[in-house]
């Protein structure tokens, strides 16, 4: 829902999850996520095997826009709930 551009303040639980997605801890753990996916995709990591497939070819042909995102979600500022709940969907 917050996805999909829902106002966090419309329920007390979408409120709660907004407040849970733009943490610092959250926002670390998912830029964490998207580097190892990188790394994977270049060869330089094993995938799990209980992870779901990797669309290899899609992750290298995005690379910087994932490792952008992935710098964005570490720097100590305000962000979007949006962005990082759409981050979150990849």
């Amino acid at each position: 829902m917050l996805a999909d551009g829902v106002d966090p303040q419309e329920s007390h639980e979408l409120a709660l999850r907004a407040t849970q997605l733009v943490s610092g801890r959250t926002r670390r753990a998912l830029a964490d996520s998207l580097d190892e996916v990188v790394r994977i995709a270049d060869g330089d990591r094993r995938r799990r095997s209980a992870s779901p497939a990797l669309a290899i070819r899609d992750v290298r042909a995005s690379t910087a826009a994932l490792l952008g995102l992935a710098r964005g979600l570490r720097e100590d500022r305000e962000v979007d709930v949006r962005g990082v709940a759409l981050a979150q969907k990849l």
